[in-house]
């Protein structure tokens, strides 16, 4: 593979991981939008599985985060990586 078809290869790869961070992204609305939800309706619950549940949704939250910010810094990674060739 010649300098070229790396670059090209990894604006590829950019255009797929900012794919994937944007779908993350709409997730995450909808994570926000189902705890906001769960909260309102079971603010005073003190049954167990209420709770679990929401520590879950709490969970998802974190998790959406984490892989939008990985995604952003793999682009950051093979933008600087592009940048060298």
């Amino acid at each position: 593979m010649n300098i070229a078809e790396v670059k090209a290869t990894l604006r590829r790869g950019d255009l797929h991981a900012d794919d994937a961070r944007q779908t993350l992204l709409r997730v995450l609305v909808h994570v926000q939008q189902a705890e906001s939800l769960a909260l309102r309706t079971c603010h005073d619950s003190e049954d167990d599985l209420v709770k679990t549940g929401l520590e879950r949704l709490d969970e998802a939250l974190s998790w959406a985060h984490e892989g939008v910010d990985l995604l952003r810094s793999a682009a950051d990674a093979a933008a600087a990586y592009a940048s060298t060739l």
